[in-house]
């Protein structure tokens, strides 16, 4: 009955609700000094303490929650000169540190501690006292998963977190204000319950630890532990939006001006594979619509003819015309993600694009003018000239088998706005492997004039339209915007 009552009391002073306690605690040993089982939880301490040591830290805990089941007790024997009686249990245990960050050996390990306290007799004094503390669990155990563990506070501002240089025994401390939350190789972690999950896993910073695509799932026990999970996100869905302001095309042909711009607009999909914490490799595939303008034009110059015997000459200070067109492109390649920071992902790709036309047309033939005939004075006119109207003129039909293909690489830059959701920038370049548009590549200037003067309708009508006196590739550098969205 003796050695239950020790345990008893031992169970009640292990919880020091009082300051006698601790002087009740180390009472209850033969000697202060011997080295005890240390099972505070999220210190770096040495696995053993002497009991003033262990009595003096649990001093500074607050609400401590202690206790003891499945206890079973050996059969007397003599050791020393003393009656001794060893006593196995288990040993559950929770407490608040002094910044109200609550600790609990079942949410920390998953299962209590086992202690093996040797009780002795002393026939001399009359004494039964504690000889010796062993025990098991933390460091011995295997850990399950993390666990997040919250407190009734304030925010505190950012947090960073990062794996220990050198494992300690629990493998835990936390710290407020951008400190660091250290967690062990089985992912656990303890921190104070107002931080945010988004802080926690954007905040670290540390060059070669840092995972940007290991996300952190929480799930709160029915004992008020915040249960901390991870998984990697493989997938990326980007809406994009690019523009070739400086040019879409490389036309083939004689033109003073030529002038290019397209815009496309999509969704692409990715698959991406870890290489490392930092570096992932995978494969992307895109659909978009692309719109993209054309503008041809030659500048000073003219030409001669005769309208029946009277000569006609026509000065053009420029005389052009405007393509559009829309189309379907599909992408692929390969990605490379690099994270260079604990925000910001360098990306590169390298792939191709494939072009299928919906729609295209050609615009009016635009002209600033004087034309003179014979001796008359010379008249400046402005014209507009429908592309219907010319007679014979090849129609701008872009190729669709075999489909305008090209080849693109490009770099980029992306910016974690949330845990999920990256904000993208970039620069891409295409060359155009084969003709987006071809014709029979016939001199503009040769030939039949261009303008001339209809004795039906007693004014000057376009005879010809550029259509059939160029080729286009598509070669373009991209400015590229999107948000992407990891899962």
């Amino acid at each position: 009955m003796a050695i239950l009552e020790m345990i008893e009391n031992l169970e009640t002073v292990s919880e020091f609700s009082t300051s006698s306690d601790v002087d009740r605690f180390i009472s209850m040993f033969r000697d202060p000094d011997i080295k005890i089982f240390n099972d505070l939880i999220g210190t770096d301490d040495d696995e053993m303490l002497s009991v003033t040591e262990y009595a003096s830290l649990f001093s500074k805990m607050n609400d401590i929650k202690v206790e003891f089941s499945d206890i079973e007790k050996s059969l007397p024997y003599i050791s020393t000169g003393s009656l001794c009686v060893k006593v196995s249990f288990d040993k559950s245990l929770s407490y608040m540190d002094g910044r109200n960050v609550l600790y609990s050996s079942d949410a920390a390990y998953g299962a209590p501690y086992r202690l093996h306290v040797v009780f002795s007799y002393d026939d001399f004094d009359g004494t039964c006292l504690i000889e010796s503390v062993e025990g098991e669990g933390g460091l011995g155990n295997e850990l399950g998963n993390g666990h997040v563990v919250y407190r009734e506070q304030k925010a505190i501002g950012h947090l960073r977190f990062r794996k220990p240089d050198v494992p300690s025994r629990s493998g835990y401390y936390a710290e407020d204000e951008c400190g660091n939350i250290t967690y062990n190789s089985a992912g656990q972690a303890l921190l104070p319950a107002s931080a945010a999950v988004e802080d926690l896993y954007y905040m670290q910073n540390i060059p070669g630890e840092w995972d940007p695509d290991m996300f952190i799932t929480t799930h709160l026990t029915r004992d008020g532990f915040l249960k901390l999970g991870a998984y990697k996100s493989w997938f990326r869905a980007k809406a994009y939006s690019e523009t070739a302001p400086a040019g879409a095309f490389a036309v083939v042909g004689e033109f003073d001006g030529k002038f290019s711009i397209a815009n496309e607009t999509g969704v692409e999909l990715r698959f991406m594979y870890g290489l490392g914490k930092a570096l992932n490799l995978g494969v992307y595939g895109a659909l978009g619509v692309s719109y993209s303008h054309l503008n041809l034009k030659f500048e000073d110059f003219g030409y001669v003819y005769l309208l029946g015997t009277t000569a006609r000459k026509y000065e053009f200070d420029v005389l052009g015309q405007k393509f559009n067109a829309i189309d379907v492109v599909l992408s692929g390649g390969l990605d490379l993600e690099y994270c260079i920071a604990s925000r910001w992902t360098l990306e590169a790709q390298v792939g191709g694009k494939a072009y299928y036309n919906l729609w295209a047309g050609a615009g009016d033939l635009y002209c600033d003018y004087v034309v003179t005939h014979g001796s008359e004075e010379p008249i400046h006119k402005v014209g507009h000239f429908k592309a219907g109207s010319i007679s014979g003129s090849k129609a701008f039909t872009p190729d669709v088998w075999p489909c305008p293909l090209s080849v693109t690489g490009s770099l980029g830059v992306n910016y974690n706005l949330t845990k999920s959701t990256l904000l993208s920038c970039g620069l891409e370049y295409e060359h155009g492997l084969n003709c987006y548009y071809q014709s029979e590549l016939v001199p503009y200037k040769e030939g039949v004039a261009p303008v001339s003067y209809s004795l039906v309708q007693k004014a000057d009508v376009a005879k010809k339209s550029m259509t059939n006196s160029f080729h286009l590739y598509r070669r373009a550098l991209w400015l590229d915007l999107g948000v992407t969205f990891k899962f």
